[in-house]
């Protein structure tokens, strides 16, 4: 069984499934985007 889910607020972690999706963290995903980047920018250098 899989559950997929977006952050809806990271500082309370609150979560909401994927087919209710009112609103998510915008915050949260960028971190995430940019620790995701930091981690593999040495390939585009």
């Amino acid at each position: 069984m899989k559950i997929q889910y977006f952050v809806a607020d990271a500082r309370w972690y609150r979560v909401e499934p994927v087919w209710g999706v009112k609103s998510f963290d915008h915050g949260y995903y960028r971190e995430l985007i940019d620790t995701a980047y930091s981690e593999i920018a040495f390939a585009f250098l």
